[in-house]
């Protein structure tokens, strides 16, 4: 009991000495939280910031579809077909497709980096290793993905894609001043 109480009193003075807690959940219309303190790690090993891949940070990248997944989820890998013909296909109109594998059911980078090579994703995967995704990005489960356009605004978010990801992708592609005058 003793252990119990004193673990909450730490978990709470870590809170306390944090002063902005973490950005959680990315509600469509609305941008990116400007506080997201989300680390990732890359397939080298190395860290990078997941705001730091995303408009509207990513300067190079005109919207991103962020897909949250891991190796042992069969929606997750059904996907991975579709999503590597979208990347091929508007990769040179500024758009990024970016995997996030998470550290749920017992996945590892190594175990990330083995599914990226079987699977041929030729897309930017990264691995959320300490699961700060999850939480900052409010999601209940796996697969799960989010449209992000130029501005750093979600678009869409939900579980597997939704069928018309290609539109969707075209509309945040399209110039505001031509989406206008639709």
């Amino acid at each position: 009991m003793a252990c119990i109480l004193l673990c909450a009193a730490y978990m709470s003075a870590a809170r306390a000495a944090d002063d902005t807690p973490p950005a959680k959940g990315f509600a469509v219309g609305a941008p990116i939280p400007a506080d997201l303190r989300v680390t990732l790690t890359d397939l080298s090993g190395a860290s990078v910031l997941l705001k730091d891949r995303i408009p509207p940070a990513s300067v190079d990248a005109r919207g991103a579809l962020l897909v949250f997944w891991a190796t042992w989820c069969a929606p997750c890998i059904q996907e991975i077909p579709t999503l590597r013909s979208l990347n091929d296909f508007y990769r040179a109109k500024g758009f990024r497709v970016i995997g996030v594998g998470m550290n749920e059911g017992g996945d590892t980078l190594p175990l990330v980096k083995a599914a990226v090579n079987r699977h041929g994703i030729n897309y930017e995967v990264l691995f959320d290793a300490r699961g700060e995704a999850r939480t900052a990005v409010d999601m209940p489960g796996i697969p799960w993905s989010v449209l992000v356009d130029g501005d750093g605004v979600v678009q869409w978010a939900g579980p597997a894609l939704p069928k018309d990801a290609s539109a969707r992708i075209r509309a945040i592609l399209t110039p505001k001043e031509e989406r206008g005058s639709r």
